[in-house]
């Protein structure tokens, strides 16, 4: 089992419709799709998130469509219930995973 921790504290926030989040990101597993770069790759990432109205828990995790990830199949997404977070609340989050 692998693991990863941080300690993530938002303390401003500016979100023009876009989905921010403040955490841990990472490439984790690669499907087996033919391509360059990061195509095939499946993300995944945790933390605090803002959703247009409030900051929360949330999770994703999605599929790399092209060689720089800038086009993202989302496989999964959701609030952890964890909110709402406060600016400049400190929260730990983590990711396991097995290789």
């Amino acid at each position: 089992m692998n693991s990863i921790a941080v300690e993530v504290a938002v303390t401003e926030i500016s979100n023009f419709g876009a989905a921010p989040l403040a955490g841990v990101v990472g490439s984790f597993y690669h499907d087996g799709s033919p391509g360059e770069g990061a195509t095939g790759d499946v993300i995944a990432g945790v933390g605090i998130a803002h959703d247009g109205a409030q900051l929360g828990g949330a999770y994703f995790i999605g599929r790399c469509d092209d060689a720089e990830c800038d086009e993202l199949t989302l496989l999964a997404s959701d609030s952890l219930g964890v909110g709402p977070v406060g600016l400049g609340e400190t929260h730990n989050v983590s990711l396991n995973w097995d290789s």
